[in-house]
């Protein structure tokens, strides 16, 4: 007999990975322990022979858990221990944190099906999570993924949950997030002048439908944040919500009930279908049917557009509040004009006030907040498009290329922002920032990097941040550099879009050339000016600049991208066609004030 230590690392904690080992130890006859630590999970036991060790973790590593992403294992020799049976022992906290973080996973079957039996004790019950759904990443305060480590400590086990925690047999087994109405989280009901409704956690549930019945906003604090919703059949509550939400032409995410209402509006396909009840539950871009349909104010939601921001509840509360309102409903982010979701509980009823009429709120603390993820497919080949990478998908980014050892901070962009760390050659990339431009947004942003650090106990050496010297990604990495005395290097703008696209589709090491045609809007130029896009080549691991479009006068900045007519006068002007022919997209002002403007020297081009 000999003892065998098998190291695991990956997504694999917050997955029911040590619960499926041990079962299936269990099934095998082997003796010994499994853990998690901050490098992943580890598994000691007692094989009579190597190719009985072999076969055991090479059957472990075929059968992990869905959830579950294995990236690196190794299996090797250690002094003999000897067991007497096979258990799941305490965490070990001490350590590197190099485990991939599990981000936060939707509404399983079993337990949707459980919100609706009747005489499950979890029937009604808001919060019913297992160890293959619920949330991980935003309740996680540090590693390694345990209860005490995450906002669901103060709730102690009731004698029931306690028993399914402890029993190897059920799917609960060592689920963190455990929980039911006797020892669980609880709901609450508010105005939006601070005063509490009182009721039943169901009584609660159904006052927020006949909110919706009457016209309300109501606003319901999810996984990541608070959502604002209405009845997506209320024109009027659409227009008001887009009025105090200050969005008054882009589209809403519209909460539909379930896939047969949802195919009743959309074209559904397969492909969508198999994203939207995974355990990623996304906001999916799908193609409206051309028939009118009842119960979904079209050019309220959408004006204009043939498509539809649609997702399916992927929490127990959502499922149940849209199972008893039986139709579908605006779903949108918490917030006001671009800012950050909202989500932190001591100012959530201050800030929501203007937005809803009704708050619902609930007692699990959300560490870290985030938006939804929103994914799309090409028309022609269906090729998955992530147009925003927040719940489901983040933090973890999975990736197969050989990075250094060097811990790194890579800050991103002003625009839809978000930063990546490279850290014990892993990689994570945070949820979806937003904009920049709002100081708000610039204090989450270093936030969440700050918690992140902190959980993994990640120590950057680099700060790489965009050349353009006023973006404000960029100063926050230069304070971030001088703060932490780290070494900070500037990328150009194109550049860094060239190289993601390269890192995508694994092409940093080929030996081949790749032409680069970046179009992108606007980025800072090698010369201080700012160009719409460039060529580049690569080859060797190098990028060499091309070529660009002939120059043409920015002075208007930011202003000459977001107005084509702006772009178009100043394009006319430098080729020196008159500007006449555009006279019918301005009024008789703009265009004496437009005049006066492109006829003076510019010094700034693009």
């Amino acid at each position: 007999m000999q003892s065998w230590h098998l190291h695991i690392s990956g997504q694999v904690q917050g997955v029911g990975f040590r619960p499926f080992v041990y079962r299936l130890a269990l099934a095998a006859g082997l003796k010994g322990w499994v853990k998690n630590t901050k490098d992943g999970v580890h598994l000691v036991f007692n094989a009579p022979t190597a190719d009985r060790a072999k076969q055991f973790s090479e059957q472990l590593l075929a059968q992990a858990p869905s959830i579950a992403h294995i990236t690196h294992y190794k299996l090797s020799i250690v002094p003999f221990q000897a067991f007497t049976e096979f258990q799941i022992v305490h965490s070990q906290e001490h350590g590197v944190a190099s485990v991939l973080l599990s981000p936060d996973f939707g509404l399983c079957a079993d337990c949707r099906q459980e919100l609706h039996a009747e005489g499950n004790r979890r029937k009604d019950y808001a919060f019913t999570t297992c160890t293959y759904c619920g949330p991980r990443f935003s309740i996680t305060r540090a590693l390694p993924y345990d209860r005490p480590l995450t906002t669901m400590a103060p709730f102690s086990f009731c004698q029931k949950c306690q028993q399914e925690y402890h029993t190897p047999s059920n799917r609960r087994y060592f689920s963190q997030t455990n929980s039911c109405p006797a020892c669980g989280i609880e709901l609450k009901l508010y105005t939006c002048t601070g005063v509490q409704l009182r009721g039943a956690q169901s009584d609660l549930l159904d006052q927020v439908v006949q909110f919706w019945r009457r016209g309300k906003i109501v606003a319901l604090k999810g996984i990541g944040g608070y959502l604002l919703t209405c009845d997506a059949a209320n024109a009027s509550a659409i227009t008001q919500l887009r009025q105090r939400k200050c969005r008054p032409s882009k589209p809403l995410v519209v909460l539909f009930p379930d896939e047969a209402s949802l195919a009743a509006y959309t074209h559904l396909s397969k492909e969508a279908r198999r994203m939207l009840t995974s355990h990623i539950a996304p906001v999916a871009i799908l193609p409206l049917r051309q028939e009118t349909q009842a119960g979904v104010a079209r050019r309220e939601i959408a004006p204009g557009l043939t498509k539809l921001g649609a997702m399916l509840p992927y929490t127990p509360l959502y499922e149940l509040l849209l199972t008893r309102f039986g139709a579908a409903v605006v779903a949108t982010s918490g917030n006001c004009g671009g800012q950050p979701i909202i989500y932190a509980d001591a100012s959530a009823l201050d800030e929501l006030a203007p937005l809803a009429d009704y708050i619902l709120v609930h007692n699990r603390e959300i560490v870290l907040p985030q938006d939804d993820s929103v994914i799309q497919w090409s028309s022609r080949y269906q090729q998955r498009i992530i147009l925003r990478r927040a719940r489901g998908l983040a933090p973890t980014l999975r990736s197969a290329y050989p990075w250094q050892t060097d811990d790194v901070l890579a800050m991103g962009a002003d625009m839809k922002s978000t930063f990546a760390l490279l850290h014990q050659q892993q990689v994570y990339v945070s949820p979806y920032l937003g904009d920049l431009t709002d100081v708000v947004t610039q204090e989450n942003h270093r936030k969440i990097f700050e918690h992140l650090c902190g959980v993994l106990q990640a120590h950057p050496t680099h700060v790489l941040t965009d050349a353009h010297p006023q973006y404000a990604s960029t100063q926050l990495g230069r304070h971030t550099a001088v703060q932490r005395d780290l070494q900070l290097v500037s990328i150009p703008h194109h550049e860094a879009h060239f190289a993601a696209i390269l890192g995508e589709h694994q092409l940093m090491d080929t030996d081949s050339p790749v032409l680069g045609v970046i179009w992108d809007g606007t980025g800072l130029g090698a010369d201080g000016q700012i160009w719409g896009g460039e060529l580049f080549d690569y080859r060797h691991g190098q990028i060499k600049h091309l070529a660009q479009l002939d120059y043409f006068a920015n002075s208007l900045g930011d202003k000459l991208a977001r107005e084509p007519r702006l772009c178009a006068w100043s394009l006319l002007t430098c080729a020196q066609f008159g500007q006449e022919r555009l006279k019918p997209a301005f009024s008789a002002r703009e265009y004496a004030f437009y005049q006066q403007f492109f006829a003076r020297p510019a010094h700034l081009h693009t």
